[in-house]
C-alpha cells in the first residue's frame, strides 16, 4: 500500500484527506475518520431496472461487490440512511458525512465489534466500462462527472470539517478528521479508456481548482494529504482487457500526478496540493495484520 501525506490545521483543527484506490480494502481507522464509498446508485436507491426484461431488481447493500461490499459488511450497512437516499440519485453525486458506524471483525467463524468506528461519504462516479471503446464524445462528458463527484467529496468533506460533529470528533481523537477518498471509476469501471490514471488526477485537480479559494486554502492548509494505492512491489499488474502493463497503479498515479504539475500554471491550487503529496508504499496485508 502506499501513502502521501501533510499535517497541517483547518478550521483550527488538524485534519486528514486520505485517497484509496478502488481495489483495496478498509483498514483500521478511529472515529474521526470519513470513508469515502465508491457507490452504485442502484444499490443506494435499492433497485435497478433489468435490462433484458424491464423488471425491477430489488437489492440491498449487501448485494454490492468490490470495495463497496467489504466496506458495507464490514460495518454492517444493511439499510443507507434517509439523507443519502435522496442526496444520491446520479452519478457526480456525494452525501453528507453520515453517522458512525461500529467495524466488525470475524475470526474463528464468530463475529465481534471493534473499539474502531467511522464515518461514511458516499460518492457516485461514471462508469467508463459502458461506453462503447474510442466513443471520445461520451468519454469526455465522463470525466466531467468524474470531475463533479470529486467537486462534490471535497465539499463533503469540508462541511462536516467544520461542523459540530467534525469539531466534536476532532477534539475526542485528538487527532483531527480524516478522509480516505476512492480513486473513483478505477479499477473494472475505468473500461477501455487509455491514459485514465493522467485523465482522472486532472480531473481530480480541475474539481480542486473549481472549488472557492477561500475553501482550497483552508484545506490546503489544514488536511493530511494521502493516497494509498496498490503494492508497488508487484512488478505487473493485468490490465481490465487482460494485457500487461510494467507499472503497479500506485506507480501510474504517482506519474500521473508528476505531469498534471509539471503541465500546470504555478498559480494553479492543484500544484500545492499535489506538490505537498508523500508518498510511502506497503501492502494492504500490513495493515489488516495489525488489526
Amino acid at each position: 500500500m502506499s501513502t502521501m501525506s501533510i499535517r497541517n490545521t483547518l478550521f483550527g483543527l488538524a485534519s486528514t484527506l486520505v485517497l484509496a484506490t478502488s481495489s483495496t480494502r478498509i483498514t483500521s481507522v478511529a472515529a474521526d475518520v470519513v470513508v469515502v464509498d465508491p457507490a452504485g446508485v442502484q444499490y443506494v436507491q435499492g433497485k435497478y431496472e433489468n435490462p433484458l426484461d424491464g423488471r425491477l431488481v430489488q437489492l440491498t447493500p449487501l448485494d454490492a461487490g468490490g470495495m463497496s461490499g467489504h466496506l458495507y459488511k464490514t460495518v454492517n450497512l444493511v439499510e443507507f440512511e434517509n439523507h443519502v437516499k435522496q442526496e444520491i440519485t446520479k452519478a457526480g453525486d456525494a452525501s453528507q458525512v453520515t453517522k458512525l458506524y461500529r467495524f466488525l471483525d470475524y475470526q474463528s467463524g464468530h463475529l465481534y465489534e471493534t473499539e474502531h468506528e467511522i464515518r461514511i461519504l458516499h460518492a457516485v462516479g461514471p462508469n467508463f466500462a459502458e461506453l462503447e471503446p474510442g466513443d471520445k464524445e461520451d468519454e469526455a462528458a465522463g470525466f466531467e462527472t468524474l470531475q463533479r463527484t470529486y467537486s462534490n467529496i471535497f465539499k463533503r468533506f469540508a462541511d462536516f470539517v467544520g461542523s459540530e460533529a467534525g469539531r466534536e470528533a476532532s477534539r475526542e481523537t485528538g487527532s483531527g478528521n480524516e478522509l480516505r477518498l476512492s480513486f473513483i471509476s478505477g479499477g473494472v469501471f475505468k473500461g477501455a479508456v487509455q491514459d485514465f490514471e493522467k485523465k482522472a488526477i486532472d480531473a481530480m485537480a480541475q474539481a480542486w481548482n473549481a472549488l472557492p479559494e477561500e475553501t482550497t486554502q483552508s484545506l490546503l492548509q489544514g488536511c493530511i494529504f494521502s493516497l494509498y494505492t496498490l503494492d508497488t512491489r508487484k512488478k505487473a499488474q493485468k490490465d481490465v482487457g487482460g494485457k500487461q502493463f510494467k507499472k503497479s497503479q500506485a506507480e501510474l498515479i504517482q506519474d500521473a500526478i508528476a505531469k498534471n504539475v509539471e503541465s500546470s500554471s504555478s498559480s494553479s491550487s492543484s500544484v500545492e496540493l499535489f506538490e505537498k503529496l508523500r508518498v510511502e508504499s506497503k501492502s494492504w496485508s500490513d495493515d489488516l495484520a495489525s488489526l
